[in-house]
């Protein structure tokens, strides 16, 4: 199992699918069928560590850490793993397994129009977003969680988390919006997905396919007049780190 060789800490019983999950994921990627290899997948679940860092830089063999020691070996085996920043408007640090460095975390900011500038009235069918603090490409202030420090700055960018319109399904007619970094995470796998098509991730180490999207996130920034929002590198909050917004225009 990926999350063998931690004695002290035992994994309790929601771990227990969590890490089945990527241990399937590391086996179907050095098994012999070179047909049903995975390479994102979205780590749809945040797990709070309030008061202490989620990430102790050792693939958790230090504090014990099952799920970061699965996470680590999943990702040695290939796979890209993608989570969410959280949605507790803190710094991601106590976060995981947004905060573990071999994973690529998305926060989120607010887009209403698709288009750089800002220049959109905050509205979501109807409702004036600006009621609540959100503007059109600025970062999401009242829910995203941020990136403090150097290390969770180099595997963090942002992508919309707001007023995201879901495809109507059997048991739900009618289109649902949602709102959270969960759903810039979506967008995020979706665009890392396109890397590795696109031969620009998945053919380095684990550590290069995080730093890729990121780096060339940036990059569109800085070449990009205009591009990005509100709390980006180039219109940065004090204090708080929310990353380049998210870029698919090279894959």
């Amino acid at each position: 199992m990926v999350g063998e060789g931690l004695r002290r800490r035992r994994p309790g019983p929601l771990d227990t699918p969590l890490l089945c999950a990527l241990d399937w994921l590391a086996s179907i990627r050095t098994d012999a069928d070179t047909h049903n290899d995975i390479a994102v997948a979205h780590l749809g679940f945040v797990r709070t560590h309030f008061f202490q860092q989620a990430d102790d830089g050792h693939c958790g063999t230090t504090d014990q850490d099952a799920l970061h020691l699965a996470v680590c070996n999943t990702t040695r085996a290939g796979v890209t793993l993608v989570a969410s920043a959280g949605s507790f408007n803190v710094g991601l640090a106590m976060m995981a397994p947004a905060a573990y460095d071999e994973v690529l975390t998305t926060t989120a900011m607010t887009d209403v129009d698709g288009k750089p500038g800002g220049k959109a009235a905050p509205t979501c069918y109807g409702a004036d977003l600006s009621t609540f603090g959100y503007l059109d490409d600025q970062a999401a202030l009242r829910f995203s969680d941020f990136a403090r420090s150097t290390t969770d700055r180099r595997h963090s960018f942002a992508a919309p988390g707001l007023c995201l319109e879901t495809a109507p399904g059997p048991a739900d007619p009618g289109p649902a919006l949602y709102a959270g970094a969960g759903m810039s995470a979506s967008i995020a796998a979706g665009v890392a997905a396109l890397c590795v098509d696109a031969g620009r991730c998945g053919t380095g180490t684990p550590a290069e396919n995080v730093r890729t999207p990121v780096d060339d996130a940036a990059s569109q920034g800085r070449h990009r007049p205009g591009y990005g929002f509100f709390g980006d590198p180039l219109q940065p909050i004090r204090g708080l780190f929310y990353g380049p917004l998210v870029s698919a225009a090279l894959y």
